[in-house]
């Protein structure tokens, strides 16, 4: 009933936030496949495609996401991806929302492949994967943090990733000459051994800008264990030499 009053077509998409557009990205996204399985009548799919939209809203609400312009676009675009599905439930929808037309004239959603990010999809992965380490040691450890220090991986580890990413389908042993032909990385020797493999291990993604995220994720790390939390702070324990590309090293006080 809240999106009743509010019009999709204010979005602007330089305007939006992270948590904003990783939806946008999610909703493209499912419009793509939900074409893809209808042309192909495999109807079962579009029906995890709507579950995994509830999980997708959840985890957005969680984040803080609030934008009713937004959430009114998602709604009216999964009423009409739905229709042919639960036709008497979408015109209801449709109606409340004020339109004139039946949902059935409507025409069937377009994927814009500009709003397809992964790496936004990467950053959130991230992100939930960082909350679930610190909830992990949290019950180990027994404690109830007063601060909640996080660190990044040192840059060269990046540029590492970078390269590994960049060849992908080469075997370990060759990924280590590759690297250590980069007189700057060659100097961490066996760092940068235990390093390829534990990237290969996890399995190789691109780049993301992890500091931007957990910052732009901070507030709801802090609410979610009730603490301060501090990013690239001063280095607690010696704790930041820990940290690799999509696992930062965490220190609880």
């Amino acid at each position: 009933q809240v999106l009743v009053d509010v019009s999709p077509e204010d979005i602007n998409y330089e305007d939006l936030s992270i948590i904003d557009r990783w939806l946008l990205h999610r909703l493209h996204k499912a419009i793509k496949l939900a074409d893809e399985s209808y042309s192909t009548f495999q109807l079962r799919k579009v029906g995890v495609l709507f579950y995994q939209l509830i999980n997708d809203l959840k985890w957005y609400r969680r984040r803080g996401g609030d934008n009713r312009e937004l959430l009114r676009l998602v709604v009216e675009t999964w009423a009409k991806i739905l229709a042919p599905m639960t036709p008497h439930l979408c015109e209801e929808i449709w109606e409340l929302f004020g339109k004139k037309s039946y949902i059935s004239l409507e025409t069937f959603p377009v994927a814009e492949e500009k709003y397809i990010d992964d790496t936004l999809e990467l950053g959130e992965e991230f992100l939930a994967s960082t909350i679930e380490d610190i909830r992990r040691i949290v019950e180990i450890a027994k404690i109830k943090p007063k601060k909640i220090y996080l660190y990044t991986a040192d840059p060269w580890k990046y540029q590492v990733l970078k390269i590994v990413n960049e060849n992908r389908d080469r075997s370990i042993k060759e990924l280590i000459s590759i690297v250590m032909k980069d007189p700057e990385l060659r100097r961490y020797g066996k760092e940068v051994v235990k390093l390829i493999r534990e990237l290969m291990e996890m399995g190789v993604k691109p780049v993301i800008d992890e500091e931007k995220i957990l910052r732009d994720g901070k507030s709801l790390i802090e609410r979610e264990f009730g603490c301060e939390v501090i990013i690239n702070g001063e280095d607690k324990g010696n704790k930041k030499r820990q940290a690799i590309p999509y696992r930062v090293a965490i220190y609880l006080e």
